[in-house]
């Protein structure tokens, strides 16, 4: 017998579809690194969330690679932890208020393929990138897309 309960998984990705399609003209508000204020929806949140996910798999990225996140709360954030969510990979937040060193050594540890970043965390071309990462991972910047492609030039470094 079933129950009033829903007919498919309750999965996160389904949040946001559910979302788009109920309420997907509801503004979401949220303040941009650069300053201004930054209205979108949900709709549109759904659609960007679903060029990360299409952009992380061209790139190679499958079920269960860990991806990390070092960026503010914005709505470019939300974006690719849906696009995250959307392959089945695990989405780990890296928390920006931490030092360098000790971001370094999580991303190690956590041995995450990809890390997605706001410009602000980009490293600064005259430290020393070799003393951050072991190049186990990459880096993606979150600006005008929510997941604007590979950084190769920055490979491995913070």
């Amino acid at each position: 017998m079933q129950g009033l309960m829903q007919d498919w998984p309750l999965l996160c990705h389904r949040i946001i579809d559910h979302a788009a399609i109920n309420a997907g003209e509801r503004p979401v508000i949220s303040r941009s690194i650069e300053g201004p204020m930054r209205t979108t929806n949900y709709a549109e949140i759904r659609n960007r969330a679903l060029r990360v996910a299409q952009r992380l798999e061209r790139d190679g990225l499958r079920l269960g690679d860990r991806v990390a996140t070092l960026a503010w709360n914005t709505w470019r954030h939300l974006e690719t932890w849906y696009g995250i969510l959307g392959i089945g990979a695990v989405y780990h937040t890296i928390n920006p208020r931490l030092f360098t060193n000790q971001i370094a050594w999580i991303i190690n540890h956590a041995e995450d393929r990809v890390i997605m970043t706001d410009v602000t965390f980009l490293p600064n071309p005259r430290e020393d990138r070799r003393s951050h990462s072991d190049n186990r991972a990459h880096h993606s910047l979150l600006r005008r897309c929510a997941y604007a492609g590979n950084l190769a030039a920055q490979r491995g470094a913070l």
